[in-house]
């Protein structure tokens, strides 16, 4: 151990000062005395513009926190619209006398998030607000979203919807070849979709719809729930996996004859955030009879650590389990 009798960095050209002589035990090197006074006093605000902080006192007004001691100080956490080292200028995106919001700037910036008065707004998207509370409307037909960079999808048949929706490659033996991006909207006619004979349309011979790791809206056009998955008493409707830690929204879709050994309407897993809302689900099964391998769930079976499902406004008729665990819900 060794006791110095001078400041560290970056206070070592202030002088310490020497205190109370030491109790100690064993081999102590250097001094033997106890020191204060190298940080120097704390820092005061002024409103005085000459004042620097080499004396602890600073320059500091419009709202600013001071911090530090003598010659390290600092003036941060200026009121809205102020900035500098002493908080006596507008910061980006204000100006005036007063610092006041400026109307917000379009740019093709995804990190501008209107804090400085730059907005990511693309796609036609009118910018409006001022800096700090920026928006983004009238995106251009097709596109969605706070910054319209969402793309809409209008469906109409199962093909379509096949190769928009379902991009799982590891359990599927289809992958669709137009896959949406995560965050799209998928927009359906009010129709029944079906998979074809051949099942070319569909992910495999269990499912009609895989996702993977995707989330995004898929909606019906109308919030009556005619839009229709309808299994056919052969595949589950859909098996969600995952939503890279957002929120996958399904709005408005019925879930009809879906059949699988757990889940008939709808498996969830993988961690995916979900929401069911205006739902239906009718004549689901699920037709796995092995109660220790948890099967059941005739309508919605979720399962896996993290997996989150929010569901509002939705019905469930007739669905069944044949190990009678959760005839609608697993």
């Amino acid at each position: 151990i060794t006791i110095h009798n001078t400041c560290p960095s970056p206070y070592s050209l202030n002088d310490p000062i020497e205190g109370s002589a030491l109790d100690t035990y064993g081999i102590i090197n250097g001094s033997m005395y106890s020191f204060t006074g190298c940080i120097g006093d704390p820092c005061v605000a002024t409103t005085s513009s000459t004042d620097d902080g080499s004396d602890s006192k600073l320059y500091c007004i419009n709202g600013g926190k001071i911090r530090g001691y003598s010659s390290h100080c600092s003036c941060t956490s200026c009121n809205t619209g102020f900035g500098g080292p002493n908080c006596a200028t507008c910061a980006t995106g204000y100006s005036g006398d007063d610092c006041s919001a400026d109307p917000c700037r379009a740019t093709s910036n995804s990190n501008d998030d209107g804090t400085a008065g730059n907005f990511f707004c693309v796609h036609g998207g009118d910018v409006g607000g001022n800096t700090g509370s920026c928006n983004c409307t009238q995106c251009d037909t097709g596109f969605f979203g706070v910054n319209c960079n969402n793309t809409q999808h209008q469906v109409g048949g199962m093909t379509e919807l096949f190769h928009k929706v379902s991009n799982d490659e590891d359990w599927s033996d289809n992958t669709g070849n137009a896959t949406i991006n995560s965050g799209d909207l998928i927009l359906l006619d009010s129709v029944v979709y079906k998979c074809s004979e051949a099942g070319k349309n569909c992910a495999n011979n269990d499912n009609m719809l895989f996702t993977r790791s995707l989330h995004f809206e898929l909606k019906c056009a109308e919030d009556i729930a005619n839009c229709i998955l309808n299994g056919e008493r052969v595949r589950r409707g859909m098996d969600l996996h995952g939503s890279n830690n957002n929120k996958a929204i399904l709005r408005a879709i019925t879930f009809e004859n879906g059949e699988d050994q757990y889940g008939g309407g709808i498996s969830i897993s993988g961690g995916a955030i979900a929401d069911l809302t205006l739902c239906v689900f009718i004549n689901c099964k699920a037709t796995g009879t092995e109660t220790s391998n948890a099967e059941g769930g005739g309508a919605i079976y979720v399962h896996e650590s993290g997996t989150i499902v929010n569901i509002y406004g939705t019905s469930f008729t007739n669905n069944t389990a044949a190990t009678g665990s959760g005839k609608d819900i697993y």
